[in-house]
């Protein structure tokens, strides 16, 4: 095809290329929701043994151990970068007035202000990098 025809990168593959810009080998990531191709595509590893948290919000008080993990490694172990939806970032900091955050939403939001800063936005996806 002449070299007409490019392949366009997912909002995934971006939001990794920009995280391994961002950051140096050796470096960690932590994602909040699911998205474990950020890790593959950034080639950086995450503070916690669970790449992806979506189950905090699906089975509740059964992942009550991965939030407690994950709330651990965030705050004994801070990664360079935090990656989060839009939507979840409106979660967390109770835009949503019909679904207010939990209490570890509510403790997100304010650690992540308090520590890091939005340096991209990928289709509606949040970079954020320690202050």
């Amino acid at each position: 095809m002449n070299g007409a025809w490019k392949i366009k990168q997912s909002e995934i593959e971006e939001v990794g290329d920009a995280v391994a810009r961002l950051t140096k080998p050796g470096d960690t990531l932590q994602c909040w929701g699911y998205m474990p191709g950020v890790y593959l595509q950034a080639r950086r590893e995450n503070v916690c043994r669970f790449t992806t948290t979506e189950k905090i919000g699906q089975v509740r008080e059964n992942a009550l151990f991965v939030s407690a993990e994950l709330r651990d490694k965030l705050v004994t172990n801070p990664p360079t970068v935090f990656v989060i939806s839009s939507t979840d970032w409106a979660w967390i900091t109770g835009v949503y007035k019909n679904k207010p955050p939990d209490e570890l939403g509510v403790w997100l939001a304010g650690w992540l202000t308090e520590n890091y800063e939005q340096v991209d936005d990928i289709r509606n996806i949040y970079v954020m990098k320690r202050k």
